[in-house]
C-alpha cells in the first residue's frame, strides 16, 4: 500500500496525514513537540498507537507504542561517519540516508518491508512512504513516524548522515 505524507509543525504542537493514493485520509496523527514530546497515531479515529521521546544524554530515543504495549525503541546510534538506527527488540532495521528521506525499512534476511522517500516537485516538502508488509503496517508507520522525529529533530545538529548497509 502507498500513502502520502502532509505534515505541519509549530513550536508547540505537530500534527499531520497520511493518504492514499485516491487523496483519501487514511492515517491522522498530532502530538506536542516540547516537554516529553509524544504523538499519538489513529486510524479512522481510533487510537492505534504512540512515540514517546525519551530525554537522553547525547543520544536520542523514541519509544514505540503499539495501542498501549511498547513494542521497541528507536535508538540513535552514532559512529565514526554516520549515525545509525537500532530497533533491538523487533530485529528490523534501517538502510540508507533517513535524513534525508530516502530509506527503507529491512527484516529478517533483508527482506524490505517498507520504503520511504522525498518526493520531488511539490512547493512544500512531500513523502511517499510504501508498506510492503501489510501485516505489520500499523507498526511500520510508528516506527516511520519515530524517524520523521528524529531527522527533524536532528536538523540543527547533524549535516549529513545515512545509517549503515
Amino acid at each position: 500500500m502507498k500513502y502520502y505524507f502532509k505534515q505541519e509543525i509549530t513550536l508547540l504542537f505537530e500534527k499531520g496525514v497520511l493518504y492514499n493514493e485516491n487523496e483519501e485520509e487514511v492515517y491522522t496523527f498530532e502530538g506536542k513537540t516540547f516537554l516529553l514530546p509524544e504523538l499519538y497515531l489513529y486510524k479512522n479515529s481510533e487510537f492505534i498507537g504512540r512515540i514517546v521521546t525519551k530525554p537522553a544524554f547525547f543520544i536520542q530515543k523514541y519509544e514505540i507504542y503499539l495501542r498501549d504495549e511498547l513494542i521497541d525503541t528507536v535508538t540513535e546510534v552514532p559512529t565514526f561517519f554516520n549515525t545509525k538506527l537500532e530497533m533491538e527488540n523487533i530485529g528490523l532495521r534501517v538502510k540508507g540516508n533517513f535524513l534525508q528521506f530516502d530509506y527503507d525499512i529491512l527484516g529478517g534476511n533483508d527482506r524490505v518491508l517498507a520504503h520511504v522517500q522525498e518526493e520531488l516537485l511539490h512547493l512544500t516538502r512531500h513523502y511517499s512512504i510504501e508498506i510492503f508488509d501489510e501485516e505489520q503496517e500499523e507498526l511500520l508507520i510508528l516506527i516511520i513516524l519515530a524517524i520523521f522525529r528524529f531527522a527533524n529533530d536532528s536538523d540543527d545538529t547533524h549535516v549529513s548522515s545515512s545509517s549503515g548497509n
